[in-house]
């Protein structure tokens, strides 16, 4: 059934939204580019065109930066801009709707002009612009596979690229989730305080060099984290294996050593627990050689390691133990272009086995491996030469005559890139789960088998409109829930999402919350909530929290499908949740899982103090200082010798004073200073200062 929007509900929402912009957008009037027109223009076919003009050049415009309301099946699909620069043509695919619908841009300070000022000001959404509503006629309808999906949309845990992530499942249900953080370099753990890891705790592991490109995670039997990552130097020439034990299930205090110190080793790191809470590691080194390190204790002091296979060159290894312990590695053979396996005889592996298990083609990318509860390895895959998903069943434990089945071959499945993944699960009936990134589309997909074997299965669909994963991984939970997360290419974050339990009886389909998404930073007092419509339901409610309280009081929205909240307060974090209602019950929006956002209003502007602009005779070693700015948590500088130049920024903290030593005499300098906090930055004034030491 399609889900059409109210045009008074749209109108009410969107003009509630952008009244709580108006003061800080004048305020940054003339200094920052403007939306000027949103107008659409007929195209061949079911697209709608949108010409979308700028006050003057900018760059950043992106599919991320739009919105459709009036269908959340409406997409953004393609940005092309004019030579100029400041006109875009922004292509909308409404697919099955016949509701009429509004484009809106959301201003989230990434569209900048040549001076790199933000759309409408530093402050997101204080840029926000939104067209007409377009009357659209329905193409007719598709077939898609499982388009709507039936999980959760994904909830944010970071706002940190996330990529290359491994996780694992505590023995309380709980995910953790080991991440690279390749804004600055840094192995991450997120740690979730429940299943649908409302409240994840974010722990920095590693941040000398470049730490955890390559990561994996396991835990204890008490639950505390161990993880095996790589840790590069000089620009990626030598990379180190590593190992991290955590002192406690948050890692406050990670103690960190070296288990493979050769350069150019652990590439494709796995790592899984034996029941004596002894890290067990396979991964790569610089001529392509699998090997396995085995550990003597937790900590890994004196740890074991061996080559398992030295004739080729292996990539995408993964692990898991038998139930007596001995490693079992699936991994890529990219010498001979197949998948194959490594048996070892026994825990600490004294001798092993490798089987080729498919070598038809370009096949074995990617790979996942599980054993089932009878130690029968099942190993999920990519066929890159036909664009598909596969799967190796093995027979017995050394996977002597495996039955390779396709799983998915719609669009394509996978691409030769590092950055792309499957990820295998076992259900406590031994059936497989696999999370993998369809090329063609754009998102994540999941296969669930009916049975071991996998004769008929059936998928599910990871998307948010505007946006793309490619890098996922995949656990399941004791009640066999899976739970995913994975990287969103577009907004460059962390995302996780967790399959529902419905039972249905009669209540309205599952709500779908929109704006603000998880996690997201608000920047003034007032906000508007929408959501999505629920088919079968006759009216809805929404809370809202300041965290940590829950959302418990539901109150009835101002409109159809959004409500405007007021009284947002600064630096405080609420908690909000829909549902819909009919006469049979009601449904809470994305299964039950509640979203949050952050109030960070704007840095005020500030002055600097010392030395006066154009001061003269001043020291070598000179103290620069400036007042403070409303609201920021931080402050940069920069000093150079031309205003161009003024561009390296420093950070003092908080800290508004800062001595810069070593000044040369007889020299003019330029300085400035920004603030800083989580929703933006703000320069002192318009004006670089500018002063000269003695001769």
């Amino acid at each position: 059934m399609s889900q059409v929007w109210s045009r008074a509900a749209v109108l009410a929402g969107v003009l509630a939204l952008f009244a709580s912009m108006s003061v800080f957008s004048q305020a940054q009037e003339g200094s920052s580019p403007r939306v000027w027109s949103m107008v659409s223009a007929p195209t061949d076919g079911p697209m709608v065109a949108f010409t979308v003009t700028f006050s003057e050049p900018v760059t950043g415009v992106d599919a991320g930066d739009f919105r459709v309301l009036g269908s959340q099946t409406t997409l953004v699909t393609q940005i092309q801009p004019t030579d100029a620069g400041n006109v875009y043509t922004v292509l909308v695919d409404p697919k099955t709707t016949t509701a009429d619908f509004i484009l809106m841009l959301l201003d989230d300070d990434s569209i900048v002009n040549a001076t790199d000022n933000p759309l409408g000001g530093i402050g997101a959404q204080n840029g926000n612009a939104t067209s007409t509503l377009q009357p659209i006629v329905a193409k007719p309808a598709t077939t898609r596979l499982s388009d709507m999906g039936s999980t959760t949309l994904p909830r944010s845990l970071t706002r940190i690229l996330g990529t290359n992530m491994s996780m694992t499942m505590t023995s309380a249900d709980t995910p953790v989730i080991a991440y690279y953080d390749s804004t600055n370099n840094d192995l991450k753990l997120a740690i979730c305080d429940t299943l649908g890891c409302d409240y994840p705790a974010t722990s920095i592991i590693a941040a000398t060099n470049e730490s955890g490109f390559y990561s994996a995670v396991a835990v204890t039997s008490a639950d505390i984290p161990v993880v095996a990552f790589s840790e590069s130097r000089d620009g990626g020439s030598v990379t180190y294996l590593k190992l991290a034990v955590c002192n406690n299930a948050a890692c406050t205090t990670p103690v960190i050593s070296t288990i493979d110190g050769h350069p150019l080793t652990g590439v494709d790191v796995d790592i899984a627990m034996n029941a004596s809470d002894v890290p067990i590691i396979s991964y790569h080194d610089r001529f392509g050689h699998l090997k396995l390190a085995v550990c003597n204790n937790t900590a890994c002091t004196s740890p074991a390691i061996s080559i398992l296979d030295n004739t080729v060159y292996s990539e995408n290894g993964s692990l898991a133990l038998t139930s007596t312990g001995a490693p079992v590695i699936s991994y890529f053979d990219s010498s001979n272009t197949a998948l194959k396996l490594a048996v070892c005889a026994d825990a600490s592996c004294t001798s092993h086995s490798l089987a080729t298990l498919n070598d038809d083609a370009i096949v074995g990318r990617f790979t996942s491996v599980a054993l089932t509860s009878a130690d029968v390895p099942i190993i999920s895959y990519i066929d890159y030469t036909n664009s598909t998903l596969k799967l190796a069943i093995c027979n017995n434990t050394a996977c002597s005559s495996p039955t390779v089945k396709t799983i998915d071959s719609v669009g394509a499945v996978g691409f030769s890139s590092t950055e792309y993944s499957t990820s295998l699960a076992l259900t406590a009936s031994d059936i497989p789960v696999i999370s993998y990134y369809d090329m063609v589309n754009d998102y994540i997909k999941i296969a669930v088998c009916d049975a071991t074997v996998c004769t008929t299965p059936t998928f599910d669909i990871q998307r948010r409109p505007g946006t793309s994963g490619f890098k996922s991984a995949i656990a399941l939970s004791s009640d066999d829930r899976y739970v995913l997360s994975y990287h969103d290419g577009l907004v460059g974050g962390l995302r996780y999402a967790l399959s529902p339990v419905i039972v249905d009886n009669g209540q309205p389909d599952m709500v779908r919350k929109w704006y603000p998404e998880d996690g997201l930073i608000v920047s003034t007092p007032v906000y508007t909530l929408v959501w999505g419509a629920s088919v079968g339901a006759i009216s809805y409610e929404y809370c809202i929290a300041v965290r940590p309280a829950p959302c418990t009081a539901w109150t009835a929205p101002t409109g159809s499908l959004d409500t405007t909240v007021t009284g947002l307060e600064h630096g405080k974090s609420y908690v909000w949740q829909v549902r819909a209602i009919n006469t049979d019950g009601y449904a809470v929006a994305d299964s039950g899982t509640s979203w949050h956002f952050d109030v960070v209003f704007p840095v005020g502007l500030f002055a600097k103090t010392a030395p006066r602009n154009n001061a003269t005779n001043q020291n070598t070693s000179v103290k620069l200082s400036w007042a403070a700015s409303a609201y920021a948590t931080s402050y940069e500088y920069c000093i150079a010798l031309s205003k161009a130049a003024c561009k390296t920024w420093k950070k003092t903290g908080a800290a508004r004073a800062v001595i810069v030593k070593g000044l040369k005499a007889g020299t003019s300098y330029y300085w400035q200073v920004r603030a800083r906090n989580a929703a933006g930055t703000d320069s002192s004034g318009s004006t670089i200062w500018k002063f000269t030491t003695a001769p």
